[in-house]
Order: structure tokens, then C-alpha cells, then sequence
């Protein structure tokens, strides 16, 4: 369906060779099915920004200014 956006839990942020991120790999489960997939960065907005979830690997940290 149009317009939902699941949440997603980024598994690895794929550095470009100019050393910035480009890439996310996400992963994302719905009815019971576990997906994992690639996704460029601009297509991705941060919903939860915690330390806690940073240190767990979960949110990968941004510096938003570049």
C-alpha cells in the first residue's frame, strides 16, 4: 500500500568511497516475515535518536551540519 513507511532497524551504514555515508542496509519485520534490504540515505528519516539505542547499534549517529 501507498504511503506507510514501516520502521526499519539499520543493520550497516555503507560508507562511498569519499568516507560519507550513501547506503543503509535495513531490516524490517511485518507479519512475522524478516526482511532485510538496502536503501540510499535520503530515502531514510531518523525516528528515534537515543543514546541508548545508539550504543545497542541501533541508530547509526549523523552529523546533520555536513
Amino acid at each position: 500500500m501507498r504511503n506507510e513507511w514501516p520502521m526499519a532497524l539499520v543493520i550497516k551504514a555503507h560508507p562511498s568511497s569519499d568516507g560519507k555515508v550513501r547506503k543503509l542496509e535495513l531490516k524490517v519485520t511485518k507479519g512475522g516475515t524478516v526482511k532485510t534490504f538496502f536503501r540510499p540515505i535520503t530515502e531514510c528519516s531518523p525516528a528515534l535518536n537515543t543514546s541508548a539505542h545508539q550504543k545497542r547499534g541501533l541508530i547509526v549517529p549523523t552529523d546533520m551540519n555536513d
